[in-house]
């Protein structure tokens, strides 16, 4: 499991690079140009915890694979606290990017 964490960890970091500094909001879900107020605001604000995402579950992997007494339930625990809280704190986030 250490491995598939890794991986999505590094892909989200990647992923956070691309909408923090070189601002390519337009990959986002739902992104509508017409409704958004502040493009550089949104991009820093998605791809920053996108990043810390994928820095968490990149540190969760490479501690299972430190230590692999801890792979298992606490992982798992982990990684579903981290994407469901990450997720819920950027999407209720990015609403003050919007127009009302």
């Amino acid at each position: 499991m250490w491995i598939v964490s890794i991986v999505i960890g590094l892909f989200l970091v990647l992923l956070g690079f691309l909408l923090r500094f070189l601002k390519m909001v337009e990959i986002l879900s739902g992104y509508n140009h017409e409704k958004v107020t502040d493009k550089d605001g949104l991009a820093n604000w998605t791809g920053s915890n996108i990043i810390l995402m994928g820095v968490l579950i990149l540190f969760i992997g490479v501690l299972n694979m430190v230590l692999p007494d801890l792979d298992g339930t606490p992982s798992v625990i982990a990684l579903i606290f981290i994407i469901l809280g990450l997720s819920i704190r950027t999407s209720v986030g990015c609403r003050r990017y919007e127009k009302r």
